[in-house]
């Protein structure tokens, strides 16, 4: 991957030019996993992902969900909320397996509080589509796969979601995971 000045990576990720928009994501990528390197970037958005379509490569994605949880060098800072505003957009938007699965561990890893949060920005972000309906299945079955108190948050914000046909395909396709005992209703 030829090396970019920081300013050219800054114009490509901001030029919504597809080809510009991947090469700048997997180059900032590639430059935090490889080598650790940061420059000063502008926080993240979904919105640099729509120059990309209704369905970036996996690995766009995956660029993107490396830089949303590695990266340190935004100005302004992203907090864990914020990054957990993105992460479940970005499963919302996509409904990939692999970045749902990804965005699971990585919220298990983070503690209990960047669950409930995602779990409660679940509910709150409402299932427009037939990708968000997907990305919800996804994301919610990862999480029941999680500890004891991760598996009683996420069992207890199914049973919290809002009535709707969107909400009760979600529950329909976690149901044949639960537990005796576990109910939704």
């Amino acid at each position: 991957m030829p090396f970019k000045e920081p300013e050219e990576l800054l114009r490509d990720l901001q030029s919504e030019d597809p080809s510009r928009v991947t090469e700048a994501l997997a180059g900032l990528a590639h430059s935090l996993d490889s080598f650790g390197w940061e420059i000063s970037l502008p926080s993240l958005s979904l919105d640099v992902l729509a120059p990309l379509g209704a369905k970036p490569s996996r690995q766009v994605q995956e660029n993107f969900f490396s830089l949303v949880t590695g990266y340190l060098e935004f100005d302004p800072p992203l907090t864990d909320e914020a990054r957990v505003v993105l992460l479940v957009g970005l499963c919302l938007r996509y409904a990939d397996p692999y970045i749902a699965l990804q965005t699971a561990l990585w919220l298990k890893g983070r503690g209990l509080p960047l669950v409930a949060q995602a779990l409660n920005e679940l509910a709150r972000h409402g299932l427009k589509g037939p990708a968000a309906v997907r990305g919800a299945q996804l994301l919610f079955s990862s999480l029941l796969d999680g500890s004891a108190e991760v598996r009683r948050l996420t069992v207890a914000a199914l049973r919290d979601l809002p009535e709707s046909a969107s909400y009760e395909q979600v529950r329909s396709y976690v149901r044949p995971q639960l537990e005796a005992g576990e109910q939704l209703t």
